[in-house]
């Protein structure tokens, strides 16, 4: 995929929340822009506000139960790839 629109971005993280929810996971969306070669650009990392407060509260209480030991990335993620954490 080359382009995402502001508003597919925000779809895809609804959808990742809505998919995390009923995993008991969070929800989140990586998008990685490819510069080319030698041009290194950060992952972003994308969620729905209700998300990000629903995370806080998990890292905040610990008696939460969560499911946030994720496995680790072997591959940077492509753009609009979405990975339940």
């Amino acid at each position: 995929m080359k382009t995402l629109s502001l508003s597919a971005l925000t779809k895809l993280a609804s959808e990742a929340q809505r998919d995390g929810d009923k995993k008991g996971k969070f929800g989140v969306v990586f998008t990685k822009l490819r510069a080319g070669k030698g041009n290194k650009t950060p992952i972003l990392v994308t969620m729905t506000a209700d998300e990000f407060t629903h995370i806080v509260r998990a890292i905040s209480d610990p008696s939460m139960p969560t499911t946030v030991d994720a496995p680790p990335v072997e591959e940077e993620p492509v753009l609009g790839q979405v990975a339940l954490v």
